[in-house]
């Protein structure tokens, strides 16, 4: 990670908020790239980004630390724990800074709901379940 961390997840925050929230993946990694993030700091936080804004977001779930990352090269799947993923604890702080400002629902759906977990967990509410009923299991994540 680039010391330009910080400056460079506040622009992706701002390049994500500030469109229509349909972008997909590529096209958000080409808007990154045109702000100056690079490549691979831009793919740590277009993973790790809307998985920190989901767990703001809903600070009633009970969140797991683990995650699985698959491994492409050896399609092995290694054991993570974000709170020792640099990427993720680096990125943290400018959401809760972010959240801080009161952004406004659609801004923060703009973010947190790019996260798989954030999908898992709506489609179960909209089952009936309660957030307190809600058991997560690792995701699986692509580096």
């Amino acid at each position: 990670m680039s010391p330009n961390l910080i400056v460079n997840v506040r622009r992706a925050i701002a390049i994500m908020t500030e469109g229509s929230g349909q972008a997909t993946d590529q096209e958000l990694l080409d808007a990154f790239g045109e702000a100056g993030i690079g490549k691979e700091e831009a793919g740590a936080i277009l993973v790790f980004l809307p998985i920190a804004a989901c767990r703001r977001m809903l600070p009633a779930v009970r969140w797991i630390d683990n995650y699985q990352e698959l491994d492409r090269t050896s399609e092995e799947m290694i054991p993570r724990n974000f709170n020792e993923t640099p990427a993720y604890q680096a990125i943290l702080p400018e959401v809760d800074r972010y959240f801080e400002t009161r952004p406004g629902g659609e801004n923060v759906l703009k973010l947190a709901g790019r996260s798989s977990e954030f999908h898992a967990i709506n489609d179960m509410l909209n089952k009936g379940w309660k957030l307190d009923d809600i058991r997560l299991t690792p995701m699986v994540i692509l580096l």
